[in-house]
């Protein structure tokens, strides 16, 4: 792939959109965290990327 050329990717939220149904908006975002972390992000930055707080983990 050429360094100008865009990655097409899903959100999160485009994801959730896509499963409405099968997986809660809210697991979603948990899974999104995840991978945020797999990626390399804090447990702080991928809670913030997710609109997810601390109070809310499991």
């Amino acid at each position: 792939m050429e360094k100008n050329q865009m990655q097409d990717e899903f959100t999160t939220e485009m994801h959730a959109e896509m499963l409405s149904g099968e997986i809660s908006r809210f697991d979603m975002k948990v899974l999104g965290a995840f991978g945020a972390m797999r990626r390399g992000l804090t447990k702080e930055e991928a809670l913030k990327e997710c609109g997810l707080t601390e109070e809310e983990r499991i």
